[in-house]
């Protein structure tokens, strides 16, 4: 919504394919028919009911056409999307200023500018960090209490592999897991292409993931931004940034700004046996406790064995590394990816202690 311009009924001249178009009604036009996969679009046509179609201008300059049932549905449509537009303008705006006057008052509160803040942020001590205060319209309940179907959404900065390079994505965090969408399109020559689509790339299921922070992750980064900073020599790795769209600032190095999702890739079948109820230690390894004697038996009686799928404990897995526009928002990921690990978490025991989502065989 927030990459939406304009939303208006169509007007002839929007677009260069219209001089290839005429008006009048689009009834007689199967957009269902069966036809040989083609070059073309699905459902061209050479004549538009333009008191049907309405159309989004977005901020890169690009049309998309949209067609109603009719003209009492496109005014609709229109007036609907108008107030989504302006609203979600308006909060992305609020939101960003949160960020900014939080930063304002802990920097006021504890007498610093913003290159001592990248360092303190880290490395500062409890007594030196103790009047500072946080945000609860960021850090708030909703997270929790899964108010809210998404949990936190926006662009991030993603390296796939180790030895790869980041690239902008746009990420949503939802029902336990990350969805990741390609945010931009770029030529061969690295050259980027204006575009209205967005492909989702890959689903993260963050059930048996690890998210970590900090300096564990300088050995996932690999290369890092080394700069040289003539008016501050000797304290920061890279130079200030500044994002225009917004006027956000930030003199973070690259490792506070990064998290990883560590994944395991590997997974078995476990299966118990006899009147052994098996389970996971605290340490991570495989115990076992008797007592499972309220489990369904078989014709003969024998009690049934319980098979499920679970990862793998000792092998090697996947690290992705994610990188923020700062320190904060970086915290902001880890702690929402941390309570959706926890709920998941929660969900599996649950499972688990009333027999639900099992496999069962006789055994």
């Amino acid at each position: 919504m927030t990459r939406i311009r304009t939303v208006r009924p169509m007007q002839w001249g929007t677009d260069a394919v219209d001089e290839n178009l005429s008006s009048g009604s689009d009834n007689d036009v199967d957009f269902h028919a069966s036809v040989r996969d083609t070059a073309r679009n699905d459902g061209t046509t050479t004549a538009i009911d333009d008191d049907r179609v309405f159309e989004l201008i977005l901020d890169n300059g690009l049309v998309v056409r949209l067609q109603a049932y009719d003209k009492r549905t496109r005014d609709e449509w229109v007036s609907r999307l108008r107030k989504l537009v302006k609203y979600w303008k308006l909060r992305k705006i609020s939101d960003m200023n949160t960020f900014k006057s939080i930063r304002a008052a802990n920097l006021s509160s504890l007498k610093i500018d913003e290159d001592v803040e990248a360092e303190l942020g880290q490395f500062g001590h409890k007594w030196e960090v103790t009047r500072s205060e946080a945000s609860p319209e960021l850090y708030n309940i909703c997270s929790i209490s899964s108010c809210r179907t998404i949990s936190l959404s926006g662009l991030l900065y993603r390296k796939a592999r180790r030895h790869g390079t980041f690239q902008r994505c746009g990420v949503v965090l939802s029902g336990g897991k990350m969805l990741i969408y390609q945010s931009t399109l770029r030529k061969t020559s690295g050259e980027q292409v204006a575009n209205i689509h967005q492909d989702k790339q890959q689903v993260i299921d963050l059930a048996g993931c690890y998210v970590y922070s900090g300096l564990i992750v300088e050995d996932d980064l690999l290369y890092q931004n080394r700069t040289f900073d003539a008016n501050h020599v000797g304290t920061l790795a890279s130079l200030p940034r500044v994002w225009t769209e917004d006027g956000w600032t930030s003199t973070d190095v690259d490792v506070m700004c990064c998290f990883v999702v560590w994944m395991n890739t590997r997974k078995g079948w476990f299966r118990t046996a006899g009147d052994t109820v098996f389970g996971t230690n605290k340490e991570g390894a495989t115990e076992g406790e008797e007592g499972n004697t309220t489990g369904p038996k078989d014709g003969n009686g024998r009690r049934r064995a319980k098979i499920k799928r679970v990862r793998q404990l000792g092998v090697p897995g996947r690290g992705m590394v994610f990188k923020c526009r700062s320190r904060a928002e970086r915290d902001l990921w880890v702690l929402n990816l941390s309570i959706e690990i926890e709920r998941l978490v929660e969900k599996q025991r649950w499972e688990d202690e009333t027999g639900e989502g099992e496999v069962r065989f006789a055994g």
